[in-house]
């Protein structure tokens, strides 16, 4: 069976309010959230310390494959002690959800250093340290035997990740969304499969249904990574106006644009995309200064597109391949999987009759 990843699904949750307690710990702050789980600045319930508290989604708590993968996991992030990892404090279970507690690093992000006397770029002396410390704590992890992946948007970005030593690579064409290149799935994958070999690789972009999951494998992709598929999906993160926009959309109805991020992404056209792109408008700022740029006003838009009537609403967007276009219903992701493999399975009869021909 082809190896699928459900990247980008989770529920956006309902936050802890401050001074809330959740398994012992007293709740400082929201951090934000991510795929797995809420991120919270707690007080350590018998230290006199902060950590890092993250609550894993209850219905993903309940499934026992997950909790498994989450015992070994966590087992093997506990053991790695690096002065450049946030180490692994602890785990449990609480009200239903499974937690994980780290080490709370009080310190600035790139996007904060460079708004702080770096407007024109960092010293190469202070990128070089960084990038050297974060290159210790992966290549330290790595040995101690967590596995490594990286996306590649091109053959020359792959064999540069293979030559680092990485034990799976991503090929992602251009339709997907998100961070993309310039060159098609169809074209890539089997590409970086012939120079990469006998490295795993997984295709990404375009992939939403059973056929191109199929195809996929068909250029010599071990797998496929998914991740515009399950943003319509009754789980997804999505803002309900954006996922209504994703059902209405077409195909031809996303754009690269560095609006977001500083650097091209693939995401739904709006009024913020054209906008960006018209030839009095400045450029947009470099990775990460454009987030930060743009990060408060990306908050007031969303929250002010949840009003019916709100003209906010021509501004609203998120990152989505091209794939959107059959992205037509709301429906649950179990409903998705279960289409993809028995579409999936049809497709590869059909290829079985059409070679027994």
């Amino acid at each position: 069976m082809p190896w699928v990843s459900l990247a980008g699904l989770y529920h956006l949750p309902m936050p802890l309010v401050i001074g809330a307690t959740a398994a012992g710990f007293s709740i400082v702050r929201q951090l934000g959230y991510e795929e797995f789980g809420e991120l919270y600045v707690a007080e350590h319930p018998r230290l006199p310390r902060q950590q890092v508290l993250r609550l894993i989604p209850a219905e993903t708590s309940v499934d026992l494959d997950y909790r498994t993968r989450f015992n070994q996991e966590s087992d093997l992030a506990a053991a790695l002690w690096h002065p450049n990892i946030a180490g692994l404090t602890d785990r449990g279970e609480f009200e239903g959800q499974l937690w994980l507690s780290s080490e709370y690093i009080d310190g600035s992000d790139a996007a904060e250093l460079l708004g702080e006397g770096h407007l024109d770029g960092m010293p190469p002396r202070m990128v070089i340290e960084i990038v050297s410390a974060i290159a210790d704590a992966l290549d330290y992890a790595h040995d101690s035997g967590v596995l490594v992946a990286s996306l590649a948007g091109s053959t020359r970005h792959a064999l540069r990740h293979a030559e680092s030593g990485v034990d799976l690579i991503v090929a992602q064409g251009t339709e997907a969304g998100g961070h993309t290149g310039q060159v098609s799935t169809m074209v890539l994958v089997p590409e970086v499969v012939d120079a990469v070999a006998p490295l795993p690789v997984l295709a990404a972009g375009g992939i939403a249904r059973g056929r191109q999951i199929a195809a996929a494998l068909a250029l010599g992709a071990e797998g496929v990574w998914c991740g515009s598929v399950w943003l319509t999906t009754e789980e997804a993160e999505t803002l309900p106006v954006v996922k209504d926009k994703f059902l209405a959309a077409s195909s031809s109805d996303t754009v690269r644009s560095r609006s977001l991020t500083g650097k091209p992404a693939r995401m739904l056209r709006t009024a913020w995309t054209d906008e960006w792109e018209r030839a009095d408008s400045p450029d947009p700022l470099g990775m990460p200064l454009q987030s930060a740029l743009i990060g408060d006003p990306q908050v007031r838009i969303n929250r002010a597109a949840a009003q019916p009537d709100a003209k906010a609403r021509e501004l609203a967007t998120y990152f989505v391949g091209q794939v959107v276009g059959s992205l037509n219903k709301v429906q649950p992701t179990a409903s998705v999987v279960l289409d993809m493999v028995s579409e999936f399975i049809d497709a590869v009869g059909r290829l079985d009759d059409l070679v027994d021909r």
